[in-house]
């Protein structure tokens, strides 16, 4: 194949990555981080944007400080509709993914089926900025790391890797560990002398990055000292560590819902056991030759370091999770993704190349499936996300014919959708009650509703005394929307 056909050939493939999660991202209702971040976005003036960064303590949502300013900006552009809103993070993706699958067109293909990033693609949420970031990022180490590079192309990798690293870090507090895995590996496997001259070369950048990590580095260091954490709701155990390979692997829609995780646990993916049977079958063998592709072209130590450098980075977020009591799930550790999909392709790729018609045939069997998990994530119902949407239009109907309403649920998503509340746990006209773990004095105490409209439990109900007033009190179930239940008298 001439140059010129095998260059349009990258850059159509490119292209389809591209857009692919241009698509992906749809108008399904907010759920509640998604909620978080639109009430940020719509903050009137930069200023007030600020005032919500120190002041706000609701969660740990003021630790993403660039997703957040970018998402305000965004919205100033396009508005805070849902779907409007998920594209923000489309830009950064698209912009990893052109630098990933650069003259790598299988690079960028198994991109544009990876589930998991179908699924963050569809979200209000840093996860999909993060993952583009973090495909420019290991191209860049991958790149210096290789030295196969001349000086011109040497010294746009080493921007490249300071600029995604800066961002990667800035977006969210756990973005400043992965950043220094990969910077880490890259220090660590280019030889010195090309290090010192890449850095004279690149000097300026470097300053202007340690600046700014200093900064946001102390603004992090602030934002724990006044308490600022993740929810406590769940725990870290081994089990994460299989949900977040077992997401990161791209199997994402080939299993249970969320939800049905939440509530089941592993008993949950009983059901689609032969399909994720087949799944890892056709997967292994990819990852198994990804493997070997990566000691070839990095060689066994920096190879090593590489695959120690980000492992050790998930171990110590996973160590984090119990010690301080929050459940780290898959997307906390997306900036490990482009190592999966490295593997994967690379396996790939040698596989169709040098194991005949059997290696087609995986690889073939392979795509399909990941082509199907991603369908799945987009259409599955079991992959809807919660219907703040339909609970919110019930709410508001009940409201409007002057009933009471107890809302137990999350109130930036009841902002977001103009279910007007009261003070929490505190009865007030034509307001719906905001309720949260109640006790049952007060149940007993408050205006009995027309309309009890729960969600999530472990979060919102967490001794199960709402539930248990409302079963044995005389409120049936009339509605089940994604992750709700609506009782009426």
């Amino acid at each position: 194949m001439n140059p010129a056909t095998q260059n349009h050939r990258h850059l159509w493939i490119i292209a389809f990555a591209v857009l692919a999660f241009f698509f992906a991202a749809g108008a399904q209702s907010f759920w509640i981080d998604e909620a978080i971040t639109a009430r940020f976005s719509v903050q009137p003036t930069f200023a007030a944007w600020v005032h919500m960064m120190l002041t706000e303590r609701g969660g740990s949502d003021p630790q993403m400080p660039f997703y957040l300013g970018w998402t305000w900006l965004w919205e100033k552009v396009f508005g805070h509709g849902e779907w409007a809103l998920r594209l923000s993070g489309w830009p950064w993706l698209a912009a990893g993914i052109a630098l990933f699958g650069w003259r790598k067109p299988v690079f960028a293909a198994v991109c544009a089926v990876s589930a998991f990033i179908w699924f963050y693609a569809d979200e209000a949420r840093p996860y999909a900025m993060q993952a583009g970031l973090a495909l420019a990022l290991m191209r860049a180490a991958m790149n210096l790391a290789e030295g196969k590079l001349d000086r011109r192309a040497e010294i746009f990798w080493q921007l490249v890797l300071i600029g995604s690293g800066v961002l990667l870090a800035t977006s969210h507090l756990l973005g400043m560990f992965w950043t220094a895995a990969y910077w880490g590996f890259c220090l660590l496997c280019v030889p010195t002398l090309r290090n010192r001259d890449l850095l004279k070369k690149t000097l300026a950048a470097w300053l202007v990055a340690f600046v700014l990590l200093v900064a946001v580095s102390g603004y992090y260091f602030w934002t724990l000292k006044t308490g600022l954490r993740a929810t406590d709701a769940g725990i870290t155990d081994l089990r994460n560590v299989f949900y977040a390979l077992y997401e990161l692997l791209g199997f994402g829609g080939l299993g249970p819902g969320r939800l049905e995780i939440r509530e089941a646990g592993l008993a949950a993916f009983k059901p689609f056991a032969a399909q994720l049977f087949f799944g890892a079958l056709v997967t292994l063998p990819l990852v198994g030759m990804g493997a070997v592709e990566l000691f070839r072209r990095l060689g066994k130590k920096n190879a090593a370091i590489l695959l120690a450098a980000t492992a050790g980075t998930m171990v110590f977020i996973l160590l984090i999770g119990v010690e301080k009591h929050f459940r780290v799930l898959a997307r906390h550790l997306t900036p490990l993704l482009p190592i999966f999909l490295w593997l994967l392709a690379a396996g790939a790729e040698r596989l169709w190349q040098r194991r005949g018609m059997l290696g087609k045939c995986v690889v073939t069997a392979w795509a399909l499936l990941a082509i199907v998990s991603c369908l799945e994530i987009h259409f599955a119902a079991r992959h809807a996300k919660d219907d703040y949407r339909s609970a919110a239009a019930v709410a508001n109907a009940a409201l409007q014919k002057n009933q009471v309403v107890w809302w137990n649920a999350d109130f930036n998503a009841a902002w977001y959708y103009a279910v007007p509340l009261g003070d929490l746990n505190v009865a007030m006209p034509d307001r719906a009650v905001r309720i949260a773990s109640p006790s049952p004095e007060l149940l007993a105490a408050l205006p009995r509703p027309a309309l009890i409209i729960t969600t999530k439990p472990d979060l919102y109900d967490v001794r199960g005394e709402l539930k248990n007033f409302a079963a044995t009190n005389g409120w049936r179930v009339t509605h089940n929307f994604m992750a709700f239940t609506v009782w009426e008298k």
